[in-house]
C-alpha cells in the first residue's frame, strides 16, 4: 500500500474520533499496524508538559505521575525541541550504543515525532524495532510525519469538540437556572 493511501486511511479513523482519550487509543493502534512495531507509545501532554493521555505497546507504564517507559533525552528532544529522532541503527550509533534501554532491549531502530496542534507540541508518536530498517527509514519517516500532521488536526478537532460540549452544559445549566426563578415570579405575577 503506497503512503498516500496509508495516511488517507488514517485520516478516516482519527476524523472519526470525538475525544482525546479515545483518539489516543486508536492513533496508537494504527501505530502497530503500519511500522510492526514491536514498541510504540503515543502520549499528549498539557501546556506544562505534563501527561494528559498515553497509550503503549509492549512498554511497562505504571500509569499518570509516572514517566514514560522510553528514552528521556529522546522526549525531550521531540517534545521541548519538536524535533523528530530517527536512528536507524542504535547499535552503530555512539551516542545511543551504550544507554541501558537500547541495551536491554536490543533497540536498532528508534524513530519518535512530534505532534503540533496550534503552534506548540501537544505530543509525541514512538515506534522502536529490533530490526535495523535502512531501506524503509524514508518511507517510514514520511509516514509517520503524515501521521503526526493528521494527529495534531484531531487533537485540535477532538480539544475544539470538547470545549464546545462543555459551552453547550454549561449554557443549558444557565438557562435552566434563569427559567426556574422566571417561572415562580411568571406564577406569583398571575396570582396576584
Amino acid at each position: 500500500m503506497d503512503s498516500s493511501q496509508i495516511l488517507l486511511d488514517a485520516a478516516l479513523v482519527f476524523g472519526s474520533t470525538r475525544s482525546p482519550e479515545h483518539l489516543v487509543k486508536r492513533v496508537l493502534e494504527q501505530l502497530v499496524f503500519l511500522f510492526g512495531a514491536e514498541r510504540a507509545l503515543f502520549a499528549l501532554f498539557d501546556n506544562q508538559g505534563h501527561i494528559e493521555h498515553a497509550e503503549t505497546h509492549n512498554l511497562a507504564w505504571a500509569g499518570p505521575g509516572t514517566p514514560l517507559p522510553v528514552s528521556n533525552h529522546t522526549l525531550e528532544e521531540v517534545l521541548h525541541h519538536g524535533r523528530m529522532r530517527r536512528v536507524i541503527d542504535a547499535l552503530e550509533d555512539v551516542e545511543l550504543s551504550q544507554r541501558k534501554s537500547v541495551l536491554l532491549h536490543a533497540l536498532r531502530f528508534i524513530l519518535a515525532m512530534p505532534v503540533h496542534a496550534g503552534d506548540r507540541v501537544v505530543g509525541v508518536l514512538y515506534v522502536d524495532s529490533r530490526a535495523p530498517m535502512p531501506e524503509e527509514a524514508e518511507r517510514q519517516t514520511e509516514i509517520m510525519r503524515g501521521l503526526a500532521t493528521l494527529v495534531g488536526l484531531a487533537v485540535e478537532n477532538a480539544r475544539l469538540l470538547e470545549e464546545q460540549r462543555l459551552r453547550a452544559e454549561l449554557l443549558a445549566h444557565i438557562v435552566h437556572d434563569i427559567r426556574s426563578p422566571l417561572m415562580v415570579i411568571a406564577s406569583n405575577t398571575g396570582w396576584l
